[in-house]
């Protein structure tokens, strides 16, 4: 009998871990279709810059180059209309982070289904690959600014 209570728990625990996983990307798939529904109202890029006036990054401030985020509301508003080629032109760092977090959802999807212990593993190779992402990034695109490639206009 205590063999099949520490089945009935690992059971549990799964259907508590997929029962959390599926309300938290309904909620995402829901605000999704809402937004790909009403994109038409979603705040244009040249609106998006307007607001940008009033929050400045202090790298720009400071410095006078992009950090690495900047342009990150712009790249996300731009997803949210489905412009893929502006999202990357905002800021590729946060539409290649998009597809990352995409990838281990599914993936965590998958570990919760397969009952694994370890829902969420992130690989040294991940953590690499992000790390040089963010790094060549930020060096090409403060490179460009050198040789007058502004596409956000901040600076």
């Amino acid at each position: 009998q205590n063999c099949h209570m520490g089945v009935d728990k690992s059971h549990d625990i799964k259907k508590k871990r997929l029962k959390t996983y599926l309300i938290l990307n309904a909620t995402v798939l829901i605000m999704a279709v809402i937004t790909v529904v009403f994109r038409n109202f979603t705040v244009s890029h040249n609106e998006l810059h307007i607001l940008s006036l009033f929050t400045k990054c202090p790298s720009t401030l400071l410095f006078h180059i992009y950090c690495p985020i900047c342009g990150g509301t712009r790249a996300i508003a731009a997803l949210m209309r489905l412009d893929i080629s502006e999202a990357v032109k905002c800021n590729a760092f946060v539409v290649f982070l998009s597809v990352v977090f995409i990838y281990y959802d599914i993936s965590s999807l998958i570990s919760i289904i397969r009952g694994k212990d370890r829902v969420l593993y992130i690989s040294k190779y991940m953590k690499i690959a992000v790390f040089l992402f963010l790094s060549v990034f930020f060096i090409v695109r403060n490179i460009a600014l050198v040789y007058g490639y502004d596409y956000l206009g901040d600076l």
